[in-house]
């Protein structure tokens, strides 16, 4: 592919960190520039996952979310594919509605296995919180065919079935999701920063100041917090974007320092917030995701 054109995109298929992975007894090196440009982000899959199904808290996904912006390479980390399903994997939306390992099931207990309303409505809530975090954490989210319609599936072949739209489908708000990040450049080419202001919240700080991303391509200045609460209840919680250990380089942090947001406008809801010397202190309804934009 590089043969014919320099721009041509070598994408792998690796389901483990391509930086330390181990294959028929030898160091791959798939990170080092020479061999791949980008792979399928299924560690991501699998922490996002664990989160929305409470097998970790908010904590374990933001140290996650930091260990791969600390460990790969920034042309391969900017270029993940972040996916959610495949056609190796049972359904997202399967996965966050049973909350079980699909492989320990049989293969004739996945062909029959069921998932109830009262399962779909539960996976349909958590999805649409996975997503929001697909579309704004670093990399080029990725859509499994039929995901946005809400279908169902075991592992392969259970999950490669014809199209057709579930119980709950989600297309309009991936299609939202998908506006305001092709809109706004901070959301796909900015800065990122990672914080866990309690088990259930998550908030992901993406920015760009200085008319251009980190490549020095000239880019939209802008700054965003994305916060989501997994639980069933209300939750409050405060953040601190000034911390020196979320993602940022010293030279990120002292520009948005410089920057000193003050308020913080819902793209989804419409809702304010308040930031004091970088702290925000947020009120979360059950299931929420926030896009705000800082100003």
């Amino acid at each position: 592919a590089k043969s014919v054109s320099r721009d041509n995109v070598v994408l792998g298929e690796v389901w483990e960190d391509p930086v330390i992975k181990i294959s028929y007894g030898r160091r791959r090196r798939y990170a080092l520039g020479s061999a791949l440009d980008s792979v399928m982000n299924y560690p991501l899959r699998a922490a996002l996952i664990d989160f929305f199904t409470f097998r970790q808290d908010a904590r374990a996904l933001a140290a996650f979310l930091l260990d791969q912006r600390l460990n790969l390479p920034p042309p391969l980390y900017r270029s993940l594919m972040n996916l959610l399903s495949s056609h190796d994997t049972e359904r997202i939306r399967t996965a966050l509605a049973a909350r079980l390992d699909a492989r320990t099931l049989t293969r004739e207990q996945q062909a029959g296995f069921i998932v109830t309303d009262k399962q779909d409505e539960r996976g349909a809530a958590m999805q649409k919180l996975c997503a929001a975090v697909q579309y704004t954490v670093p990399g080029v989210p990725c859509i499994y065919y039929g995901d946005e319609t809400g279908m169902q599936g075991m592992l392969d072949p259970f999950c490669r079935g014809p199209f057709q739209e579930g119980k709950r489908p989600l297309t309009e708000w991936y299609a939202l999701l998908g506006r305001i990040r092709n809109e706004n450049d901070a959301l796909s080419a900015g800065a990122a920063a990672f914080y866990a202001p309690g088990p259930d919240v998550l908030c992901i700080l993406r920015f760009i100041r200085g008319e251009q991303d980190l490549f020095g391509t000239p880019a939209s200045d802008g700054a965003f917090l994305i916060a989501v609460n997994r639980s069933e209840s209300p939750r409050l919680a405060v953040a601190d974007l000034w911390l020196d250990n979320a993602g940022l380089t010293g030279a990120e942090l002292a520009a948005f320092k410089a920057k000193d947001p003050a308020r913080g406008v819902c793209l989804l809801t419409g809702e304010e917030i308040r930031i004091d010397s970088g702290l925000v202190r947020l009120s979360l309804q059950p299931g929420a995701a926030h896009i705000f934009r800082l100003t």
